[in-house]
């Protein structure tokens, strides 16, 4: 088996992992592992974890701030693979339950929630723009819904599964769909502004700036479109995996992460082939910036540190477990959630080496921190 072979594997088995959890959630029959991805905001971290629950924690020092449980009649279903969205005081979150939940950020209490559509499970994460909270479903619609109460505003049918997670610019909502088109809708009533039709499915979250948008999708190709029109600018077929990761821009560059394992850096305008990096493992988890280096998760348990401007490795730490969820920053320091139970947080040092700040072991409650346990750090 070759490089490309093993990668195409990987990509297939995340994929078929989520529909078998999607048939077999009504029975209880599976028992699906998440991998939500961390918000920040000035002083917490709020994360879903592999216990079932939503966690606020401290950002300095890994501390517990509350606990918030998910409601699924299901234990296994009771986990999220979407990140959360933070709009003020709130925090909203969409759970493989199949419910959107709306959590006070001070004290952790239930806001409200409600059960999506039929209560089919939500893969992705919402999106949010003032009294709009947006999210999509596996039964293969996009939900809008009030912030306030949620009540249902519009709802819009795709053609199949929708796992990406929306993307809200301008009163526009953009959404990728199993059904292999990218969709631009009013954010106002759900109308249908265009859509534009991929060679594969799409999972990645579209990323929008200066009037351009650009994403990945399950043919290996990265695309740029006109965020107004849906019109192609250009494409690129360099990679020889799917993508699944949002795409990142920083200055004029655009940096793709795909499931074959590298990360490609593409000129914003025209699409050109600046560098690339290989990390030898899937990338599953959207990477972050932090300082002038790009923080990116592989599949194998290791984060690497790629410097923006020439794709040369600056640093890695080798976490040890599967790492599918994505990377989020903050000045110096990078959170994110792994398959062994952890929440952790890195400092990224001025030589570009990272370096453990804390660790938060989600299924120890008595001492998430193990502070009375001698544990090698990862880094």
């Amino acid at each position: 088996m070759n490089k490309n072979q093993k990668y195409n594997l990987a990509a297939l088995a995340i994929v078929q992992s989520l529909i078998l959890f999607s048939l077999a959630a009504c029975a209880g029959q599976s028992q699906p592992e998440g991998w939500s991805g961390a918000v920040v905001d000035t002083d917490s971290v709020y994360v879903g974890t592999m216990e079932g629950d939503v966690r606020a924690l401290n950002l300095k020092t890994g501390e517990t701030r509350w606990i918030f449980p998910l409601r699924g009649d299901v234990e296994g279903d009771r986990t999220t693979y979407g990140t959360p969205a933070l709009s003020g005081n709130t925090l909203y979150l969409g759970g493989y339950d199949g419910h959107l939940y709306s959590i006070d950020t001070e004290t952790g209490s239930d806001l409200w929630d409600i059960l999506v559509g039929a209560g089919s499970p939500i893969v992705g994460g919402p999106a949010v723009q003032g009294t709009t909270v947006v999210v999509a479903s596996s039964d293969g619609n996009i939900y809008a819904y009030e912030t306030t109460n949620g009540t249902l505003i519009w709802r819009f049918p795709t053609d199949n599964r929708v796992w990406a997670t929306p993307t809200i610019v301008d009163d526009h909502v953009y959404v990728g769909s199993l059904d292999q088109k990218m969709y631009a809708l009013s954010l106002n009533d759900g109308t249908k502004l265009w859509e534009y039709s991929a060679g594969g499915g799409i999972t990645s979250q579209a990323l929008v700036d200066d009037g351009r948008l650009y994403f990945g999708s399950f043919d290996s190709t990265f695309v740029a479109l006109d965020a107004v029109t849906g019109t192609p600018l250009w494409t690129f077929d360099g990679a020889s995996s799917w993508y699944w990761a949002a795409p990142i821009k920083f200055g004029e560059s655009i940096y793709a992460s795909s499931m074959d394992g590298g990360i490609y850096m593409l000129d914003a305008r025209q699409g050109q082939l600046k560098w690339h990096f290989d990390t030898e493992s899937s990338i599953v988890g959207t990477p972050a910036v932090v300082g002038d280096a790009l923080a990116v998760p592989s599949l194998d348990g290791r984060v690497w540190l790629i410097d923006l401007s020439n794709g040369v490795e600056r640093g890695r730490c080798n976490i040890g477990e599967r790492l599918r969820a994505p990377i989020s920053s903050q000045d110096m320091f990078i959170y994110f959630r792994a398959a062994n139970n952890t929440v952790r947080s890195l400092e990224i040092k001025t030589n570009g080496f990272p370096d453990e700040h804390w660790v938060h072991y989600t299924n120890d409650l008595e001492d998430p921190l193990k502070r009375r346990k001698s544990i090698q750090p990862a880094c």
